[in-house]
């Protein structure tokens, strides 16, 4: 691999893009319930959850998303229409 191509791929944006995030959280809920059925007259929850997430975004379909290099041709259409 020559020191172009490197440099081509280092700066690929085809390549896939991995983000990784978290999520956490912790509640403490009352609701009221009948005194005949709790002394107390309410019940207490606590909630906590942690949600991870793992995204990977790819360009699957490149529709003008990564821009083009033209490469410089040789005419070969210029000489076959010139006649």
């Amino acid at each position: 691999m020559s020191r172009d191509d490197a440099s081509v791929d280092q700066h690929s944006s085809s390549a896939a893009k991995i983000a990784v995030s978290a999520f956490a959280g912790y509640e403490r809920a009352v609701f009221p319930f009948p005194s005949n059925l709790v002394a107390k007259g309410f019940i207490a929850v606590d909630i906590e959850e942690v949600i991870p997430q793992l995204s990977v975004h790819y360009l699957l379909l490149d529709f003008g998303g990564r821009g083009i290099e033209l490469l410089p041709s040789n005419d070969w259409m210029a000489e076959r229409t010139s006649c």
